[in-house]
């Protein structure tokens, strides 16, 4: 409605005014008002970047829509926007949110084919996204892949497996675990 009200006055709109829109719907929860926004730029000369997309992303994972963030993220490929870590991040923690661990797993698994390099709040989302009591191998797996690529778990990785792997009663990986927490000299905070 503002950006209507832009173009009465004859003022145009940018990418800092859509940026900040877009961050003003994030702060407010409102998803649905970001997308607008950017589906309005289709008629506007300001070219969407990745920032305006990560920014939409990142709304809709505060607001827990994980399939309008895929959404978003197939929308930024097709329109060849260079894509992101902290887009990437902010898809899986909306995964994450919205109990869609597959999705969340496909994400981390699929990055690199997309020119993105996981980092270790790529790997903590992922495990978070797994924690559910059937799901404490996969916890344990993505742990390993994330080591595996060169990444140190720090405490919200191994507190996250520790969680799933308590809550699946495998109490002697959780035990495991703990104990690599404190000769990591971290601090378990569960």
């Amino acid at each position: 409605y503002l950006f209507a009200d832009l173009t009465e006055v004859q003022l145009q709109a940018d990418v800092v005014t859509y940026s900040a829109a877009i961050g003003a719907c994030e702060r407010a929860s409102r998803w649905q008002h970001a997308l607008a926004l950017l589906e309005g730029l289709e008629v506007s000369s300001v070219k969407p970047d990745a920032v305006l997309y990560g920014a939409a992303v990142s709304t809709c994972a505060r607001g827990g829509s994980w399939q309008s963030a895929l959404g978003l993220l197939q929308d930024l490929e097709e329109k060849r926007v260079s894509n992101d870590v902290i887009i990437y991040n902010a898809a899986i923690s909306a995964c994450q949110r919205g109990s869609a661990w597959i999705e969340a797993v496909s994400l981390l698994a699929t990055a690199e084919e997309h020119h993105v390099t996981p980092d270790i709040i790529s790997y903590n989302a992922t495990i978070c996204a797994l924690e559910q009591p059937k799901l404490w191998q996969k916890a344990l797996a993505v742990l390993q892949g994330m080591e595996d690529a060169g990444e140190q778990p720090d405490a919200i990785s191994l507190n996250s497996a520790i969680s799933v792997c308590e809550s699946a009663t495998a109490w002697q990986q959780a035990l495991l675990l703990w104990l690599d927490v404190g000769d990591r000299g971290l601090r378990p905070t569960v």
